[in-house]
């Protein structure tokens, strides 16, 4: 998948608040058996902070996320669904040539509402309650 985000700093408060648009697959592990593809289109608004200055080092965030869902089974027969999710996860930014950085991170999403049974066929698909995600953003920051 890929992940797209601009983000504003509050340097007093080391503070970065953060639109994001992402897209990703879902692992086919944590898939149903009977289910091929569960795509993900995430929009969030999410606040990180960061224990050093400079928006760089250990840092912890949380959010909030809608997902814009879309499943197929192995028949080829697709549904789509929403989700509202509550994420909290944290990372590490290390600059490593100027401004460019590396941000190793992990977070767990959280499923507060939305869709809770979807019709695909013959089937009822129940979306997970928790997703976890581990990533590594590349980043500039300005």
């Amino acid at each position: 998948g890929y992940y797209g985000s601009v983000w504003v700093g509050l340097n007093k408060q080391n503070l970065r608040l953060r639109p994001v648009y992402a897209k990703s697959n879902i692992p086919d592990f944590m898939l149903e058996e009977d289910i091929k593809r569960n795509t993900v289109n995430a929009f969030a608004f999410i606040a990180d902070y960061f224990f050093k200055d400079n928006f760089e080092g250990i840092w912890i965030g949380t959010g909030f996320e809608y997902w814009d869902n879309e499943i197929e089974n192995n028949m080829g027969v697709s549904a789509t669904y929403e989700s509202w999710v509550y994420t909290l996860g944290g990372g590490y930014v290390w600059k490593f040539w100027g401004n460019m950085y590396l941000n190793p991170w992990i977070a767990g999403h959280i499923r507060t509402g939305g869709d809770s049974e979807i019709s695909i066929g013959d089937a009822i698909y129940k979306p997970l309650s928790f997703t976890p995600e581990i990533s590594l953003k590349l980043g500039w920051h300005f």
